[in-house]
């Protein structure tokens, strides 16, 4: 996907049409990992749309605080409170996030560098109301896609890398 969530570029980054319905990659992309990543890739088209039968939700939208506030606020409230809230964000923490919303324990950072068919790398990061289990399943969705996890201590700005 694009750096700003439009479409990417010919140099090896996903390419998603306007409907989301085809993604192309150059060779630098395994056919499994795109496969792979298109049958796991569910776009939303309204923030409504998330409250059924989800169990792990990521946001990847612009790096705006008031943007996810308005995102995360919804989502807490129309998501079942055992569902995973995970924002890519790169530098605001998941506590920012969480402050007012309900259920904090289930809020965490799973950034993904970028580009994100190229780099392994997630980084975790989560705030002392993160419950341990949501810690645990934030690292086995990341294991399960074929990433290196890197799970820091403690929560902190920029991260490690940034």
């Amino acid at each position: 996907m694009g750096r700003h969530g439009g479409r990417g570029d010919d140099q090896g980054r996903v390419q998603l049409d306007p409907a989301g319905q085809t993604a192309n990659a150059s060779t630098a992309c395994g056919k499994e990992h795109l496969a792979n990543f298109k049958d796991n890739l569910h776009v939303a088209k309204s923030i409504d749309s998330l409250s059924e039968n989800k169990t792990f939700i990521i946001e990847a939208v612009v790096e705006r605080l008031d943007v996810k506030l308005e995102i995360f606020s919804q989502l807490s409230e129309i998501t079942d409170s055992d569902v995973v809230l995970a924002t890519n964000s790169s530098f605001i923490a998941a506590s920012e996030i969480a402050k007012d919303c309900m259920h904090v324990q289930r809020f965490i950072n799973m950034h993904f560098f970028y580009p994100p068919l190229r780099m392994d790398l997630v980084e975790i990061s989560y705030p002392e109301s993160t419950a341990t289990e949501v810690i645990s399943i934030t690292q086995s969705v990341g294991k399960s896609m074929g990433r290196s996890i890197v799970t820091l201590k403690k929560e902190t700005p920029g991260f490690i890398v940034n």
